[in-house]
């Protein structure tokens, strides 16, 4: 686990823990970006589930450090809320996307094709030499550190206790609540 501070809703400090961990499949490896957002914070904290700038700064912070140079579309990013707490834990997985315009402003390669006209509306406008083109990015070109990206708060998902659970021990996360504590032994 790592800990991380990032600029709050007010520009305040925050603090949150964060861990990665490769899952191989037969489709191959990914990378899970498990970012724990405590309630155990004092009451300046920015909860990363509610502010969408603070959340794509800690994406952004942990791809340009982290995994810099790894593919984006073999990432997935995790936030989990109130990992402290044994019931009231909560996580969600957020779609990583693309900052397309920061992507081709920054000179990275893309891909230009000519879309071929299907009216005669455009047809007369392509005579005229008005094209219609389509710009891609590559996935193997859209790589951490290289790219700015973004949640999406739209598309988002809530993760079932289970698999919260799961992606806590896979990046080795313990919560207070799961230690037992020190024991006094007495001998007499």
């Amino acid at each position: 686990m790592q800990i991380m501070l990032y600029p709050g809703a007010e520009q305040q400090p925050c603090q949150v823990d964060y861990g990665i961990s490769i899952n191989a499949d037969s489709a191959g490896a990914r990378a899970h970006i498990v970012v724990i957002d405590s309630h155990k914070a004092d009451f300046h904290h920015t909860a990363l589930i509610h502010h969408q700038c603070s959340r794509d700064h800690v994406l952004n912070k942990i791809l340009s450090v982290d995994l810099l140079g790894i593919r984006v579309d073999l990432l997935r990013f995790f936030v989990i809320a109130d990992a402290e707490s044994s019931d009231g834990m909560i996580g969600y997985e957020y779609p990583i996307t693309l900052d397309f315009e920061d992507y081709q402003r920054k000179g990275n390669p893309v891909q230009v094709r000519g879309v071929a006209p299907t009216s005669l509306k455009g047809r007369l406008r392509y005579a005229l030499g008005f094209y219609v083109k389509t710009v891609t990015a590559l996935n193997r070109d859209v790589v951490g550190g290289r790219v700015t990206v973004k949640t999406e708060r739209d598309q988002v998902r809530q993760l079932p206790a289970a698999e919260s659970k799961s992606l806590l021990a896979a990046v080795g996360y313990q919560p207070r609540w799961a230690y037992s504590g020190l024991r006094i032994v007495s001998s007499t």
